[in-house]
């Protein structure tokens, strides 16, 4: 693993760590950092989400609000929450679930019509005990 060396400047001490990768161990690194900004954040959500698994659909008929989340499970139903973990809806997703398949699962996710490129998580919770992987 290579060490990285951090150096003040005159404009002041680097808060945070600076991670470099690819340097041979007691190699230098000149590293010049402009203005750091805060991109502008949108707490808008998505809508109408649509979850591929392996070509097979699955409808989420739902607007998800920043921060809020959506648990879909096996049986078909689907239950939305707030950031506090309230529940706020009953959900049915179209379409029907879709089964994982042993070894590899593709998943595919597109939400509506939104103006900006909205952040999501996936997360994928199963009780089999055959070997599954998600790409």
């Amino acid at each position: 693993p290579s060490k990285a060396r951090c150096r003040t400047t005159p404009m002041g001490v680097l808060q945070e760590p600076l991670w470099v990768n690819d340097v041979p161990e007691g190699g230098d690194v000149d590293c010049h950092m402009g203005p750091i900004k805060a991109l502008p954040t949108v707490c808008e959500g998505i809508s109408d989400a649509v979850l591929m698994v392996n070509g097979r659909r699955m409808v989420l008929p739902v607007r998800i609000r920043s921060g809020w989340y959506l648990e879909v499970h096996g049986k078909g139903e689907a239950r939305l929450y707030d950031e506090r973990g309230n529940a706020m809806a009953a959900v049915k997703p179209e379409g029907g679930v879709p089964l994982l398949e042993p070894g590899e699962n593709e998943f595919r996710l597109s939400c509506g019509p939104e103006s900006y490129r909205p952040r999501v998580r996936v997360t994928v919770v199963t009780e089999s005990r055959e070997r599954l992987i998600v790409r």
